[in-house]
């Protein structure tokens, strides 16, 4: 239900950046944007470890599942995680704002 929600969401910013001609993240800091990648990378892992888990047979081991049940919480905490790293090597002054900014683009690149 609430990728649903979120894929309509998604649309309607899209459709909307699309009659304007403006793009969804266009005025955002770099390290939003920056985060933004990076969430999108993590989505893109999740993608690929739900597909991985689609091979497995129903009667294996339950505990051998690849599935990923994350929260918000867990994704903040790993973009967190990352900022030193991403901000050092992309050349990001580190700043309370622009980790804020940073963490808040990888959010919503992975979806929440």
């Amino acid at each position: 239900m609430i990728k649903v929600k979120t894929a309509s969401a998604l649309f309607v910013l899209v459709t909307i950046s699309t009659l304007t001609g403006c793009s969804v993240i266009g005025g955002k800091s770099e390290a939003y944007k920056l985060g933004v990648e990076t969430g999108q990378g993590y989505s893109s892992l999740k993608d690929t470890a739900d597909l991985i888990d689609s091979y497995v047979p129903d009667e294996a081991d339950p505990n051998s599942s690849l599935e990923l049940n994350v929260t918000a919480e867990d994704i903040e905490k790993y973009c967190s995680g990352l900022w030193i790293i991403t901000g050092i090597t992309n050349g990001i002054k580190n700043s309370a704002e622009n980790k804020a900014d940073y963490v808040a683009g990888c959010l919503d690149g992975a979806g929440f």
